[in-house]
């Protein structure tokens, strides 16, 4: 099969269209859409389908981009090694997160050490993240990961723990520490299911023998800040993610004082890409992974 008609599949959902893929291949739209044809004939099912003026994939096409994904991938990284001999001059990552918070400082380093190297960033909750992660649609992701997953290869880069967060007026907000059990007692603003925050404090709570009643469920650490700060209730977050706001105030929980790792992983078959082996040496390099310390401004901070 011609490895040609792959990337031509691939580029056409990467670039959002058949005019900017051939644009960016330096061919013309026809052989592109030969390309796809070509393509379609070989599976025997239609893998695109366009509806209200936009391509869709069909349930044959997303199960061949999770395939063609990683293989184009790989192609483009050999090209470019080839193209830049052996220096990272040109490429693409595409890199996933479960937050901008923990990032951030590894990908300022990247673009310290390979400013040619083009950069994308998909932010979602730990469970798209990391279904992603595993369809081949980002080279490596970071999360916070509180167990091992041997099918993943890891870099530490972090330590973070959670945290209560209340209104400043609460009546709890001047506690030195806040007992679990006193938490769930308030009511709860959680994050959506798939969230790391979320999972992690539902089996503290389990744990416990505490069950979690939420008064509300909201996708995005941004809206949980807001919603506390209006009053609607407390909630649980990661230390480092919390900015400065006198709003709000951030309280040590005995029960949640673990630390957990926030990491870099990728599949194994896509570690040796070299982007993620350029990655990888700068986690390391930035790696903190001694004990987990209180940030600055959080209850019992020094």
């Amino acid at each position: 099969m011609d490895l040609r008609a792959l990337e031509a599949f691939v580029l056409v959902l990467r670039e959002g269209g058949v005019t900017r893929a051939a644009a960016r291949l330096g061919v013309t739209q026809p052989a592109i859409s030969a390309r796809l044809r070509t393509l379609e004939q070989l599976v025997g099912q239609p893998l695109l389908v366009r509806r209200r003026g936009r391509l869709q994939l069909t349930a044959a096409g997303r199960e061949l981009l999770a395939r063609a994904e990683p293989l184009v991938a790989l192609a483009e990284d050999v090209q470019s090694w080839i193209r830049d001999a052996g220096r990272l001059g040109a490429g693409r990552l595409c890199l996933g997160a479960d937050g901008p918070f923990g990032v951030m400082p590894l990908l300022a380093a990247f673009r310290r050490c390979h400013p040619r190297i083009a950069v994308e960033l998909r932010i979602g909750n730990t469970a798209h993240v990391m279904g992603e992660l595993r369809a081949g649609v980002t080279d490596a992701a970071v999360v916070m990961l509180d167990d091992p997953v041997p099918d993943l290869e890891t870099a530490l880069l972090s330590r973070d723990r959670l945290y209560a967060l209340l209104p400043a007026g609460h009546r709890l907000a001047r506690d030195a520490a806040l007992p679990l059990a006193r938490l769930v007692a308030e009511p709860l603003v959680l994050r959506e299911r798939g969230s790391a925050t979320r999972a992690l404090f539902e089996a503290a709570a389990a744990r416990a023998g505490l069950r979690l009643q939420p008064v509300l469920e909201l996708g995005s650490r941004e809206a949980v800040r807001e919603a506390v700060a209006a009053g609607l209730g407390a909630a649980v977050v990661f230390g480092e993610e919390q900015p400065p706001d006198p709003r709000l105030v951030v309280i040590p929980v005995p029960e949640l004082e673990r630390p957990i790792p926030r990491v870099l992983a990728c599949l194994p078959g896509r570690r040796r890409l070299r982007v993620n082996e350029a990655l990888y040496r700068l986690a390391e390099a930035l790696s903190t992974a001694g004990p987990a310390r209180l940030p600055a401004g959080i209850r019992g901070a020094p």
